[in-house]
């Protein structure tokens, strides 16, 4: 016997009735049952809905036993579609499952042990193998020279041989993601956030030419930059507070500068404002601008701001490292003669006995 529990109509022509089957036996496979023209017109008799109906699908929702009698719970699905759900039809290129609403996932295709697996094959001109689109849009597609696409992502799965320096280099790799670069590559190629990499085989980087300035491009303090200034022919440094001369082929820069009494030729100097300079110590984190070189009065100096200092006659101890004194304007090769607390301030290293090549770097505090 069947009792219905609920009726629902799900789509134009689509119905989905609740029914409970009793019986005093045990149904081995109630969907089965309930599948039999016999059975399911019944149901649809009982549910009120056109015998002109065909079955669809079924599902078990639950069984009880009460006392002798078994209830088996069942969602089944009808369509007025004249085409059964079961039903497909096929020509040379095309094989069609008709699908209905209430399938919702769509058939299950089963294997039979003994012919499987499923082969998909062609013959033509077409690039696509296999593919299963919902109106224009690809949800999945499989093509023949080894792309995979699900949705918008694409999966190459491509043969070849990669020699990039690996340890195993000319081992076949399967995929991008699977190759390993050594330390020696070439500059000139990209490797994209894809997986995707270019290298153009013998663009090695030798040199890097750099654009002549006229003044610091960039004096953000938080940027450290690396440019060729065009006035002096020197390649300069930005460390985020002061720019720097590093190296350079002309003659070495100087500045003038107005500067108190007590400064005199030799002294390592710093800034104090703008076009104004005294003595540097080691007392204070101020950073050596250079050496004075020459005085046109007393208040009034001529400062080489970089390059190799001349003006040591036999004072200096040759290939040593030089640091700004404790004593104002004066340079020392013994750093242990700063005081905790001090500054260390280095301002480079004695080519001879005359000669400092100098090369102001940040101080440390000691």
């Amino acid at each position: 016997m069947a009792n219905i529990t609920n009726v629902v109509q799900v789509g134009a022509s689509v119905y989905r009735v609740s029914v409970t089957v009793t019986s005093v036996t045990i149904i081995s496979d109630p969907v089965a049952y309930v599948s039999q023209t016999s059975v399911y017109q019944e149901i649809l008799s009982r549910a009120g809905l056109p015998s002109t109906l065909l079955f669809v699908a079924a599902a078990l929702t639950s069984i009880r036993t009460i006392g002798t009698t078994k209830e088996y719970a069942l969602t089944c699905t009808f369509d007025s579609t004249a085409v059964t759900a079961s039903g497909h039809s096929h020509d040379y290129n095309t094989l069609l499952f008709s699908l209905r609403e209430s399938y919702r996932d769509g058939p299950t295709i089963d294997l039979d042990p003994l012919l499987g697996p499923v082969i998909i094959s062609y013959t033509d001109d077409s690039t696509d193998f296999f593919r299963i689109k919902k109106d224009t849009d690809d949800l999945f597609y499989v093509k023949a020279d080894g792309d995979i696409r699900l949705g918008g992502n694409l999966e190459m799965f491509l043969d070849g041989t990669f020699d990039i320096g690996t340890p195993d280099e000319g081992a076949l790799l399967r995929r991008p993601r699977d190759i390993r670069l050594s330390r020696d590559l070439y500059i000139g190629g990209d490797i994209d956030a894809e997986g995707s990499a270019n290298f153009y085989e013998g663009v090695e980087a030798q040199f890097f030419a750099f654009t002549p300035q006229t003044s610091n491009p960039d004096t953000a303090p938080g940027d450290r930059i690396i440019y060729w200034n065009s006035i002096d022919n020197n390649l300069h440094s930005w460390d985020g507070t002061v720019d720097s001369v590093i190296g350079g082929s002309a003659a070495p820069a100087t500045g003038q500068f107005t500067c108190p009494l007590r400064v005199q030729v030799q002294d390592a100097v710093t800034l104090i404002a703008a076009g104004q300079v005294d003595q540097a110590d080691a007392s204070s984190s101020a950073r050596v601008l250079g050496f004075v070189v020459s005085k046109s009065s007393g208040t009034d100096c001529v400062v080489q701001l970089s390059g190799e200092m001349e003006s040591f006659p036999g004072t200096l101890i040759p290939n040593s490292q030089y640091y700004l004194s404790l004593v104002p304007g004066q340079i020392t090769a013994n750093l242990g003669t700063l005081t905790p607390g001090s500054w260390s301030h280095t301002l480079g290293i004695s080519k001879d006995a005359n000669t400092l090549v100098t090369r102001f770097e940040i101080p440390t505090q000691i």
